[in-house]
């Protein structure tokens, strides 16, 4: 993905690119916790290799899946090299001015901002990789037996499937949006606090308490259990006090086109929804035991 031509022979993405009528660039490095040198190939050489392709042959639609995580720099707001996004979040917005240069010179492009996501609502499906900030503190909380008290709500949480069939959508129903920027809000979301208790009253019992009080017990918790899921975090959570742990969960204001309303309405983040997610948590774990047992 970062390399010149994606990585193909230039007859085979020549033929690509006669071949397609669209393009969805989803792919990316995300984890919050690396340099930017670390995202330059995989987030922004593979946006400029998809362009390159979008430029070359039949005319084509690109669609690119970026982050919340670049609208402070739309407001006029910097990311600096101490913030926790930084590399993430810059890498994407460059990749979003290339977007933007490339519609300039007559390219129909696309840009999606996601919010934080989260488990699919049909199937609980979730991402299974280290780097899933939310999916880590929601197992590791109820690993630990305890989730934090926060100020906050989920509207910046929305979950896997909607989040693709919206994009979708857009490509391939409501193409004359095309060359658009959209980002997404749960207007239909759950508080921290709600979410978190129904959580704990499905699983059983998991207690609400003080978010210093939590967090001092998660980085007790990583101390004993250095592969957790809580370990994988704690240089984003041990920053936080119980006045700023709001701002973890915190979106940033929207742009002009918004989903998650009236338009292409949020999916409820109810028990239903907790049941199935915390199933698929069950029958990933016995997947992982020897034997499957």
């Amino acid at each position: 993905m970062a390399q010149p031509l994606l990585g193909l022979a230039e007859e085979v993405f020549d033929d690509l690119a006669n071949r397609v009528d669209a393009i969805c660039h989803s792919g990316a490095l995300v984890d919050w916790m690396r340099p930017l040198e670390d995202y330059i190939g995989p987030n922004v050489v593979s946006t400029h290799e998809v362009l390159r392709l979008a430029s070359r042959g039949c005319a084509k639609a690109v669609h690119l899946v970026s982050t919340i995580s670049t609208l402070p720099k739309h407001m006029g707001l910097d990311l600096t090299e101490g913030d926790q996004e930084y590399g993430y979040g810059a890498s994407k917005y460059i990749a979003e001015r290339m977007m933007a240069a490339a519609r300039w010179r007559g390219a129909r492009a696309s840009v999606y901002r996601l919010p934080y996501v989260t488990a699919s609502t049909t199937t609980g499906c979730f991402r299974r990789d280290r780097g899933d900030f939310l999916h880590n503190l929601i197992v590791g909380s109820l690993e630990m037996g305890a989730f934090p008290s926060l100020d906050a709500d989920m509207s910046a949480v929305l979950p896997i499937d909607y989040l693709s069939k919206t994009i979708v959508a857009v490509m391939t129903q409501n193409v004359h949006r095309i060359g658009w920027d959209f980002d997404f809000l749960n207007t239909r979301a759950p508080t921290c606090d709600d979410f978190f208790k129904l959580i704990g009253a499905v699983s059983g019992g998991k207690e609400i308490v003080t978010f210093s009080t939590w967090k001092q017990r998660a980085l007790d918790y990583a101390t004993g259990h250095p592969t957790s899921p809580l370990a994988r975090i704690t240089s984003v959570f041990d920053r936080y006090t119980d006045e700023t742990a709001a701002g973890m969960f915190k979106g940033s204001s929207v742009g002009k086109h918004v989903f998650g309303s009236n338009d292409h309405p949020a999916p409820l983040m109810n028990e239903q929804f907790i049941c199935t997610y915390l199933n698929r948590i069950k029958t990933v774990r016995i997947s992982q035991l020897p034997n499957g047992t």
